[in-house]
């Protein structure tokens, strides 16, 4: 969505990185953002971490933007696809992770969880139109066209 230049590793890389994380996905794969109560977000989080943290999809140190997206294609009902500037921006309002990547994400899954439960039947209405394929889709969507909203509205 943004204007970012990601480099990513060869194919066979990142066929072997995901190969060597399936047993960690596999675990993951009975979870959606949803059905997460409030004890397993924590740990639902930790693991999205170590799942991304091992992938190897971009050459860049930063993890969370390109394993997010991979890994958003193989648990699309858990893993929001995160970008700098849409995603990071509204989380933090700064495209800028201080924090660090893990830490970031720590913090994002539950406003997402928050989000995703308190208006889940504002989302199930959207799927099937358009990009609107699932719950972590709809609701990203839902962030850039509120982001692109609020930059239109600043005055220049």
């Amino acid at each position: 969505m943004g204007p970012g230049s990601t480099k990513l590793v060869e194919f066979s890389e990142l066929v072997a990185s995901f190969k060597a994380a399936e047993e960690q996905i596999e675990n993951l794969s009975s979870l959606t953002i949803w059905t997460l109560s409030p004890d397993q977000i924590g740990s639902a989080s930790e693991s999205i971490w170590d799942v991304i943290s091992a992938l190897r999809v971009g050459i860049g140190e930063t993890k969370i933007v390109s394993g997010s997206k991979a890994l958003h294609h193989v648990l699309p009902e858990l893993v929001l696809p995160i970008d700098r500037e849409y995603t990071v921006g509204f989380f933090f309002h700064s495209t800028n992770l201080y924090q660090g990547d893990h830490a970031a994400l720590l913090e994002m899954v539950p406003h997402f969880h928050r989000i995703a439960v308190e208006c889940r039947s504002k989302i199930e209405c959207r799927f099937g139109r358009g990009m609107n394929m699932n719950s972590s889709k709809v609701t990203d969507n839902a962030i850039v066209g509120l982001m692109k909203k609020e930059a239109d509205a600043k005055p220049e």
